[in-house]
């Protein structure tokens, strides 16, 4: 599985899914799908006898998804539940999620590697950008952490709709956008929070960086270990240091600082 990850994270798959013997990859809906499909085989038939690429209709995934999520615990930090489950009085933070076609329930090792982050860092009265928010569960969670404000963006309206629904099943508030960076253009923020890919990290890095306030902090996840490199590479040209590394199975959350240098 980690072969086909690494040879995989070349093509622009927005986020992968693993299970028992399969990889579930997920492309921007305007991809050209027998043109990508044609290159995975040609890429991975070097290294596979049998290879089967298939295509499945979007779809509203809730009734599926009902019948076999699980809450999600993150230590005694956070839980990530439905509305339909038990509340747990011994976690510090709930957060109840409905996702529909939004990704982000707590369950892919990104989004709770995220969540693990973000309970070491200092929210109150931040001002935080949540960058492919999906089902707004940064977004909530920040918010209960104490942020003033929380700007979240996403470029598919299925899950700028999501994330408006699941803010109020949490009783918060924030600003949500249809959109990319250029949306926020001019805005700073002191918390960046971007759980994307790989493919989206490297071309925003120039526009995104900007948008971080001095000495702010950015959070990345969605890429996968082979990819370490080139991110910390462009986050550091971008005048970001380093500040943590998280890793879970194959995939990365990387914190970084925004560094202000002294004029002399």
């Amino acid at each position: 599985m980690e072969l086909l990850l690494g040879l995989l994270s070349q093509f622009n798959f927005e986020a992968y899914a693993e299970g028992p013997g399969t990889l579930e990859a997920w492309l921007p809906k305007d991809a050209d799908q027998e043109l990508i499909a044609s290159e995975i085989r040609e890429e991975l038939s070097l290294f596979f006898t049998s290879l089967e690429v298939e295509f499945i209709e979007d779809q509203n995934w809730n009734e599926t998804w009902e019948a076999q999520f699980d809450p999600v615990r993150v230590g005694d930090f956070c839980l990530v539940r439905a509305a339909f489950h038990e509340s747990d009085p011994n976690v510090g933070y709930e957060i109840i999620i409905d996702p529909k076609q939004a990704f982000g329930t707590g369950h892919h090792e990104t989004t709770y590697m995220m969540i693990e982050e973000m309970a070491a860092v200092d929210f109150k009265g931040k001002t935080v950008l949540d960058l492919g928010c999906g089902t707004g569960i940064l977004s909530i969670l920040a918010l209960k952490l104490g942020a003033e404000n929380v700007t979240a963006i996403d470029i598919e309206e299925p899950s700028v709709e999501n994330a408006k629904e699941n803010l109020a099943l949490n009783g918060v508030k924030a600003e949500v956008i249809l959109g990319s960076v250029d949306t926020v253009r001019g805005r700073h923020f002191d918390i960046v929070l971007a759980n994307i890919n790989r493919n989206a990290i490297m071309m925003l890095m120039p526009e995104l960086v900007l948008n971080i306030a001095e000495n702010g902090t950015v959070l990345f996840s969605g890429f996968l270990e082979s990819n370490v490199q080139e991110v910390t590479d462009l986050s550091e040209e971008h005048g970001l240091g380093p500040i943590s590394r998280r890793q879970k199975g194959e995939w990365l959350c990387l914190g970084f600082l925004k560094i202000v240098k002294d004029l002399v």
